[in-house]
């Protein structure tokens, strides 16, 4: 088993849950899951690594490896994360709280071929299903303007600059990154960076050549 999340206790945690049932690796970062993903059978992800958006880095793995079982660990009132997690290939999700105590019971499920999610998740499917037939009914909702140090995010992000070449760029920390980002990812109504870049690229927040 690998997990792969930022923060030190939570990784911790989780590889304790799961060490119960596996021999389970922790990793901080996409690049260093990456070097022990080969030979796992499963893998969790937790929204917040250091190198990339946890959203593109699931969809990478799972376009590599499909039969991969993952399971998404996700903040509650997140709702467009749980979506885009789901889309790029998670095989279930569980709220962050939930986590230590059901993720050793999702993982196996999701190795058995079923959709591990936590109480709650169902309801914000549904309306996601929903919603998306009356936009295609519609057409998309109008992006919100970025401000200046937004738009400048944006364009380190289509250029794939990490998040931290991206603070050290523009003189601010990685928190404060994440919170640029967020708030693009709100603004444009979009859940990962690709969806980002290319919305940005057809609204002309940044150049093609970015």
């Amino acid at each position: 088993m690998l997990v792969v999340a930022q923060d030190a206790a939570t990784r911790a945690s989780l590889v304790l849950a799961l060490s119960r049932g596996f021999a389970t690796h922790g990793a901080s970062s996409a690049a260093e899951g990456r070097t022990v993903l080969e030979g796992t059978v499963a893998m969790v992800l937790v929204d917040g690594i250091v190198d990339m958006d946890a959203i593109d880095f699931l969809r990478s793995v799972t376009r590599e490896r499909g039969s991969l079982p993952v399971v998404a660990v996700l903040a509650r009132k997140n709702d467009t994360r749980v979506i885009a997690a789901i889309r790029a290939g998670a095989r279930g999700c569980l709220f962050a709280d939930d986590a230590p105590l059901g993720i050793l019971a999702a993982l196996r499920e999701a190795m058995d071929g079923g959709r591990p999610m936590s109480n709650g998740m169902a309801p914000l499917l549904l309306e996601h299903i929903r919603a998306s037939a009356r936009r295609s009914s519609v057409g998309r909702p109008a992006a919100r303007p970025l401000t200046e140090r937004e738009a400048i995010v944006l364009g380190h992000m289509a250029r794939g600059l990490s998040y931290e070449d991206t603070g050290a760029a523009m003189g601010i920390s990685l928190n404060t990154v994440r919170t640029y980002v967020r708030t693009i990812y709100e603004k444009l109504d979009v859940a990962s960076r690709t969806e980002a870049v290319l919305l940005g690229i057809k609204l002309g927040i940044i150049k093609p050549t970015s």
